[in-house]
């Protein structure tokens, strides 16, 4: 549900309510239901030419936390051709069904990753600031940002005598605990560089490239999964080719991260690897048809990534797009 109101020239607001009710069934993790309410209220003020504010705040329930307030502040100044802005807000994640419960309804576990009902929830402070650059077919964006995490939730290698559930584990099983981690803290820089022109009056080309950097820091001593195996670099490159109705689409993604080996979750993360897709797609406007093949992973790379998941090789596929 959602409300939008004008108060004046130079002030506006919206407020909208959110409900969401989780469910799962599951012969590994059990049944299990969670009612999650949200609301939020948001101004946005024209301060003087060029210089905007928006400021508000969100209220969330659920029984795993309870009631928490998330507030948030953004300015931006517009000045021809440029954004320059910054940010700085609250968050807030619960633990998912996976976390809380994974591996508890199995009769026997001897070895993974378990789940823990004791979890408390994330909170994280989100800093950011940055500028966009406009320029007829161009647009460019760089971002720096950092952010402080509470109760982060990992998965930490775990003895057995540590496990606070021990009913279907065995005393030389390897594991893997869902833990809240105390402090986390993530700093980076993003840049984004989008190219749209066109060549002829049925002729285009899209080119969309973005690159991250991102460093994490904690005081845990435990060896937890997320912190250590998460990129450092990440950098995507996507091209698109139009003649007429004909769509000619490559892409590519680069990822670079220390090597991770977890015997007891039996993952292995691959350090850094480089993927190729390509896509051609025709439009038959007249019937109001997509008719597209697609090859995944073109150079049939072979790696791993989070949770240690061996991913899928090369593979091909196509259909039909029909809108009605």
């Amino acid at each position: 549900m959602f409300f939008q109101e004008k108060i004046n020239d130079q002030t506006k607001y919206s407020t909208g309510l959110q409900v969401l009710n989780k469910s799962i069934v599951s012969n590994d993790r059990g049944n299990h239901q969670l009612l999650n309410v949200g609301g939020y209220l948001m101004f946005q003020h024209e301060l003087a030419k060029n210089w905007h504010l928006s400021e508000g705040a969100r209220i969330d329930y659920n029984k795993s936390f309870g009631t928490v307030v998330s507030p948030q502040i953004n300015l931006i100044y517009t000045p021809n051709k440029w954004a320059i802005r910054a940010a700085f807000a609250q968050g807030i994640r619960a633990a998912d069904f996976t976390e809380l419960y994974n591996n508890y309804n199995k009769t026997l576990v001897t070895s993974g990753s378990i789940g823990n009902p004791n979890l408390k929830t994330e909170t994280t402070w989100n800093m950011e600031i940055g500028a966009d650059y406009f320029n007829n077919n161009i647009k460019v964006s760089n971002t720096f940002f950092y952010r402080n995490q509470n109760n982060l939730i990992d998965w930490a290698v775990t003895p057995y005598s540590n496990m606070p559930r021990q009913v279907n584990l065995t005393t030389t099983g390897s594991y893997a605990l869902a833990t809240n981690l105390s402090n986390v803290n993530t700093y980076g820089a993003e840049m984004d560089i989008n190219y749209n022109k066109n060549l002829s009056n049925n002729k285009s080309i899209i080119v969309n490239y973005n690159i991250t950097y991102l460093k994490s820091e904690t005081d845990a001593t435990t060896n937890s999964f997320y912190i250590i195996g998460h990129a450092n670099w990440l950098s995507t490159l996507n091209t698109v080719f139009k003649i007429k109705q004909l769509n000619i689409a490559l892409n590519s993604l680069y990822k670079s991260r220390p090597a991770r080996n977890a015997a007891a979750i039996n993952a292995t993360v691959t350090k850094d690897y480089l993927l190729l897709n390509s896509k051609i797609s025709y439009n038959v406007i007249k019937y109001k048809t997509n008719i597209f093949a697609q090859i995944t992973n073109l150079t049939n790379k072979q790696y791993s990534d989070i949770l240690g998941a061996q991913m899928p090789g090369r593979w091909i596929s196509g259909g039909i797009q029909i809108e009605l």
